[in-house]
């Protein structure tokens, strides 16, 4: 038999909140180095938007282990 764990409801939702609002910071973060990409490319400096645009890998990678995990906890509030 399956041992079930008592779930504080209450802190699954402010741990999803917390997730989420991580996540949307680390995607504008992302979106930051993105428009200054587009700006060095937009100026011709096509070599330059490359370097910047692979600086916002770090972030899209945490938003989505972030989300992964908020969706982890989504699952534990559904039990």
């Amino acid at each position: 038999m399956k041992k079930r764990l008592a779930v504080d409801q209450a802190a699954l939702q402010v741990a999803i909140h917390t997730h989420v609002v991580e996540i949307r910071k680390r995607l504008d973060d992302a979106a930051t180095i993105a428009r200054a990409a587009e700006a060095c490319a937009t100026l011709g400096d096509i070599d330059e938007a490359i370097r910047v645009v692979l600086r916002f890998e770090p972030f899209t990678y945490e938003a989505d282990r972030l989300l992964s995990a908020a969706t982890v906890l989504r699952r534990l509030s559904k039990e």
